[in-house]
């Protein structure tokens, strides 16, 4: 379950960047996102995709990597080699990617990511929202999720928003940690 991330000064002051998994624990990066990612999903070097384990991973989100691999390196269809591995980690598995080195950043694909990042909203941190992807095994390909747009979860988050809006109105930046839930 999505839930409020604490406020957290160490993602701006250690500048290397971190993944936020779904139960809002920090993984910081040491500086490379794809780098951390690969050896996140990934516990062995391989030379055949069905030959990966990993540490990290349930047996299913493991599947599911290994499909992203293979449809991503044969079909080229959502390929960013730059990223695979960060991608998988967003996209498919809701992890957040928190940004530090050019602006203040977190990519997203909570469906109500003003009430997850109020915090960071307050201080004026970036929030990228994004579409998630789905494995959908009558086609065999990866398509992005067409459960954006739930009534109740923009009611929540619209709340939030305003919230959010009031308070960056009227008060000073330095003094909105007093807001933090």
């Amino acid at each position: 379950m999505n839930e409020i991330i604490s406020y957290n000064e160490q993602l701006i002051h250690n500048n290397k960047g971190a993944f936020i998994s779904l139960d809002g624990k920090i993984l910081f990066t040491n500086g490379n996102h794809e780098v951390f990612a690969k050896n996140y999903c990934v516990s062995n070097d391989f030379n055949d995709i069905d030959k990966i384990i990993s540490n990290n991973l349930t047996i299913e989100q493991l599947k599911l990597l290994k499909l992203w691999l293979k449809y991503n390196y044969y079909e080229k269809k959502f390929i960013d080699f730059n990223n695979l591995y960060s991608d998988f980690l967003v996209l498919l598995l809701s992890f957040d990617k928190v940004e530090t080195v050019i602006r203040k950043c977190i990519s997203t694909t909570c469906k109500i990511p003003h009430y997850r990042f109020y915090n960071y909203y307050l201080m004026d941190w970036n929030i990228l929202e994004l579409n998630s992807l789905k494995y959908n095994n009558e086609t065999n390909s990866f398509e992005y999720s067409k459960d954006n747009n739930s009534l109740i979860k923009y009611s929540i988050d619209s709340s939030y928003n305003n919230d959010i809006k009031e308070i960056k109105n009227d008060v000073l930046i330095k003094d909105r940690y007093l807001f933090f839930k």
